[in-house]
């Protein structure tokens, strides 16, 4: 046998009779084998695989971190604490709007939803962050005079617009049915119900 024959297949030997470790490959969902005494293979550079979350690391509590807004939108009805839809104009046989926050990263501040009518403050729903990611709305009774762009921003507690979003109050059309809720309540915001 030549030496470089005999060479290889020594090293063979000694790489199938000895205890491997085996190293995760996330890209390809499989272990990868190295012998003992050689360093693990890096794993590829690629983006976090949605498959195995990454877990975000928890900021101190004494220092606010910058927050995100998930989701805003204008919708008809909170349902299982999600949005029932996302509406864009509202007809004024209805007299109830409500605006829907996602949160993340805003744990124990303060903020508010702002409500503006033709640059006039309406109302201010102020509401304390209970986690990570937290879901909030707070609703409006509308006359059905006030007609125009509604807009609903959410302020932090340094007085910052993190978001801003409009819906149109129209004009019902003779061939809706009357869809106007018979409630009682004040035209001032409800105040928010936090849902997480």
């Amino acid at each position: 046998m030549r030496p470089s024959l005999l060479l290889t297949v020594a090293a063979l030997v000694l790489i199938a009779t000895a205890p491997a470790r085996a190293d995760r490959d996330p890209d390809l969902g499989m272990d990868r084998v190295s012998p003992p005494g050689a360093s693990a293979p890096a794993p590829p550079e690629s983006e976090p695989s949605s498959a195995t979350p990454e877990r975000a690391a928890v900021p101190p509590a004494d220092t606010p971190s910058p927050g995100s807004i998930g989701r805003a939108a204008f919708t008809t009805g909170v349902v299982e604490r999600e949005p029932k839809d996302s509406i864009s104009a509202l007809a004024n046989d209805r007299d109830r709007v409500f605006y829907f926050t996602e949160l993340h990263n805003f744990v124990g501040q303060t903020l508010l939803h702002r409500w503006e009518f033709k640059g006039q403050v309406m109302g201010e729903v102020p509401f304390q962050v209970g986690g990570y990611r937290w879901r909030v709305y707070s609703t409006k009774n509308l006359e059905p005079s006030w007609l125009g762009e509604w807009t609903v921003k959410v302020v932090d507690e340094a007085g910052t617009i993190l978001s801003s979003q409009s819906f149109e109050y129209t004009q019902a059309s003779a061939s809706d049915e009357p869809a106007r809720e018979t409630d009682s309540a004040p035209s001032e915001p409800t105040p928010p119900a936090s849902l997480e």
